[in-house]
């Protein structure tokens, strides 16, 4: 709660368009995931959002905390999402971002009140629905199965991401959640690229 607190305060003092769903198409999401081949990806995601009257707020996860994201509705109807940015890499900035957004499209104009507060671990419900969501706006079903055919190799996780004009980070990351190895293609991760990003005064401290 004192998390959501602070993610709350920082968004009412942003100043964003009025918030439409009408824009959020599958061509918004994939301009989205697209921005991740860029160096300043996570930043430009921001400020993409911001223009639909999305706030993304990042603030630290307090300590003893597993607490990666989480998205609800502000007093004025605006979406919140608030990252806390627990492990500074590429994969993870991007796929916990697609996840509040998965709840965000699914589930937040059904229950307006509710608050969903993840930390991004295999779930069920909900949950599990913001995974699959996720996932297929990350990496297409059709590109993924035929990419899995044949064996994985760094080299070929790079050349899928050439191809979809993504991260390879994204890529690698998928690897490693579905084969639940965690020690596999770590170099494309990108680990240690996000929180400097945000360093210059748009992360927040609780």
């Amino acid at each position: 709660q004192a998390w959501q607190a602070r993610v709350l305060q920082i968004a009412l003092g942003e100043t964003l368009p009025a918030f439409d769903r009408q824009p959020l198409t599958d061509t918004f999401f994939r301009e989205l995931v697209s921005l991740s081949g860029f160096s300043e990806g996570p930043r430009m995601a921001r400020e993409k959002l911001a223009r639909r009257g999305i706030h993304l707020v990042i603030v630290p996860h307090l300590p003893g905390i597993r607490l990666d994201g989480a998205v609800f509705l502000g007093p004025s109807g605006q979406p919140i999402i608030g990252m806390t940015l627990r492990f500074d890499r590429i994969d993870h900035f991007w796929f916990t971002l697609f996840h509040e957004l998965g709840h965000l499209v699914l589930h937040l104009s059904e229950h307006p009140d509710q608050v969903f507060i993840d930390d991004t671990s295999p779930g069920h419900g909900h949950e599990g629905e913001a995974d699959a969501w996720a996932r297929e706006r990350l990496l297409p079903a059709p590109a993924w199965r035929g990419f899995r055919l044949k064996p994985v190799t760094s080299a070929r996780i790079v050349e899928l991401a050439t191809r979809l004009e993504i991260s390879p980070a994204i890529v690698a990351g998928r690897v490693q959640r579905e084969t639940g190895n965690y020690r596999t293609f770590r170099p494309l991760l990108g680990s240690g690229l996000v929180r400097r990003l945000f360093a210059d005064g748009t992360l927040f401290s609780p």
